[in-house]
């Protein structure tokens, strides 16, 4: 059985000075994104259902490319069923909320969420720009006390990615024949 999750791709436009040394402290290698569906069981045979499914939302509805911003600290405490995790929240884009409900209806209740935490994540949708993951609670809180009080980034946002993997692997995450991009115009 594979998974599979739903972001779009970002650029971010005005790198702050600390971000990089942050990132290389506390963060493991991802690229910039907002997660739009949360990881969810897929069977082979349904793949390309999936995918035709996306591909004709995206056909119907020609979405543009657009700038947000995040500025706002989203920290997600360490606990027993989570590590920590630093993210700054994006401004309120009626644009990325619109194109994530959307994406939920298109698919639907078939697919079984990898961790039921997943539904309140996707259900309570809080797009951000994940700074500091998997983090012990002694390093979350170094890691929340180095946080500088701006911390403005800028992203634009061009491509939506669904992500359809085996593992968690950075193999699977980055293969070009696990992820199908559609752009945004």
């Amino acid at each position: 059985m594979k998974f599979f999750a739903i972001y779009t791709n970002a650029t971010i436009v005005n790198k702050p000075e600390w971000l990089d040394s942050f990132r290389a402290k506390y963060d493991i290698s991802y690229a910039e994104h907002f997660t739009l569906t949360q990881p969810r069981y897929i069977r082979e045979c349904d793949i390309e259902n999936l995918k035709q499914a996306i591909t004709k939302y995206f056909e119907r509805n020609k979405f543009q490319a657009f700038t947000i911003t995040c500025d706002v600290p989203h920290l997600d405490r360490q606990d027993a069923t989570n590590d920590g995790c630093v993210m700054i929240a994006a401004q309120e884009s009626q644009q990325l909320k619109n194109l994530q409900q959307d994406l939920v209806a298109v698919i639907g209740t078939g697919y079984e969420f990898r961790d039921h935490k997943y539904v309140s994540y996707e259900k309570e949708f809080v797009p951000h720009i994940t700074i500091a993951r998997d983090l012990s609670r002694n390093i979350f809180e170094a890691a929340t006390a180095e946080l500088p009080s701006d911390l403005t980034i800028t992203v634009d946002v061009s491509e939506v990615t669904l992500a359809i993997v085996a593992d968690e692997s950075a193999e699977e995450r980055m293969s070009p024949e696990n992820l199908t991009t559609f752009k945004l115009s």
